[in-house]
């Protein structure tokens, strides 16, 4: 096997490596030597608190607001699904929030699927966990 032949298997790995890891990958040559260029793609929606932990039996919790990435216009948001009672999901700004009035009842861990929506049609699927702490009721 010549040379060429080995770079260019050794390129063709790379790049494959690069893509499985969420990255954008681009290919020049420079001096005939193949140069891999690697840029993470970003994240199209975070949350401040991914994953969410919250103490159950409590009434007020702080906010969790979406922080979007991609420099696009979120338009709408949905969940699924629907969350424990005691938290709230505004379908418009897409903050997780408690009204103060019900008390948190979350038993267990679990994944929640946000879709946003952007102004250019498109969506992203951000998965976001809610994990108890305990209870802060006394025995």
């Amino acid at each position: 096997m010549n040379i060429n032949r080995k770079i260019k298997l050794v390129t063709i790995s790379l790049l494959l490596s690069v893509l499985s890891m969420g990255c954008e990958a681009f290919i020049r040559g420079v001096d005939g030597a193949a140069v891999v260029t690697a840029t993470p793609t970003p994240i199209p929606v975070t949350y401040t608190a991914n994953p969410a932990t919250y103490l159950s039996g409590q009434k007020l919790i702080v906010s969790n607001y979406p922080i979007v990435n991609n420099g696009k216009t979120a338009t709408s948001y949905a969940i699924n699904p629907a969350l424990p009672a005691g938290l709230s999901f505004n379908t418009t700004n897409g903050i997780i929030y408690s009204t103060g009035t019900t008390t948190l009842n979350v038993t267990a861990s679990a994944t929640y699927t946000i879709t946003v929506t952007f102004s250019d049609a498109t969506t992203a699927d951000i998965p976001i966990v809610v994990e108890i702490a305990g209870s802060n009721r006394c025995s």
